[in-house]
């Protein structure tokens, strides 16, 4: 058995030390996240629950209201939702394991739910909402789908032409693709320039366009990420740099 020069002595000491003290380094900021997880995710579901009580209130008081204050009220409250939700999945990210609960699902009727909670912004921009939807089948978990496509969703309301504005959102299935379903939301805005189609994705980008700068750049990086997850493909399409418009595609294996 070899052993050591006591002349070495010093510094495998030193050595062993320093590798402790970052072993406890270590430990200590992983606490550290998962105390930050843990109090993101009390607080997503504390704030939820002043949510849903407003979502009553509106409920059971529309005829109370006169249409312009029940669409803003609902407007606002969608909107808050929203930001929550992405606070929500972008402190799951942190997590060292995260659950996903793959079932069959009907694409068409999973987007149509999700824009039920955009009705009030579309009323309120009076934006066109066309669907050109066919009931395909995919194998996704449904809430972080949901969240996916509420993303998509914000975006689009967000960014369309501020008069006459339109959202498309269009499925089908590519037989010269082996068959992958497809699943597309555009609008009619102005789109991106093509020098910030690189980075769309990268978390925080708002771009140089003056409408994102009050961005929060989160969106499509969420998106992004949940979909590595899932198995989904995300494309830009071409329309997003000719500046009339933006569309961005999700590709679902076939399984």
């Amino acid at each position: 058995m070899a052993t050591v020069d006591e002349s070495w002595h010093p510094a495998i000491w030193i050595a062993s030390e320093q590798l402790s003290e970052q072993s406890q380094t270590i430990k200590d900021k992983q606490l550290e996240l998962q105390n930050y997880q843990e109090f993101i995710e009390a607080w997503t579901h504390e704030i939820k629950i002043p949510l849903s009580l407003a979502t009553l209130v509106l409920a059971n008081h529309r005829e109370e209201m006169s249409a312009y204050v029940y669409n803003r009220m609902e407007y606002v409250r969608c909107t808050i939702n929203n930001d929550v939700d992405r606070i929500l999945y972008y402190a799951r990210l942190q997590a060292d394991h995260v659950d996903y609960r793959f079932v069959k699902l009907d694409l068409s009727d999973c987007v149509q739910e999700c824009l039920e909670d955009f009705r009030a912004i579309s009323d309120e921009k009076k934006i066109d909402v066309q669907l050109n939807l066919s009931h395909l089948q995919i194998i996704s978990d449904k809430k972080v789908l949901t969240f996916m496509l509420s993303q998509l969703f914000s975006n689009a309301f967000k960014y369309t032409a501020s008069v006459n504005g339109t959202v498309h959102v269009v499925s089908w299935s590519d037989t010269q693709d082996d068959g992958k379903i497809h699943l597309a939301v555009r609008d009619n805005g102005k789109g991106v320039p093509p020098e910030d189609l690189p980075f769309l994705f990268d978390k925080g980008f708002t771009g140089s366009h003056p409408d994102r700068q009050k961005a929060t750049g989160m969106g499509l990086y969420l998106v992004k990420k949940y979909a590595e997850a899932l198995s989904i493909e995300v494309n830009i399409e071409s329309i997003s740099t000719s500046g009339q418009g933006f569309g961005i595609e999700l590709m679902f294996p076939i399984i």
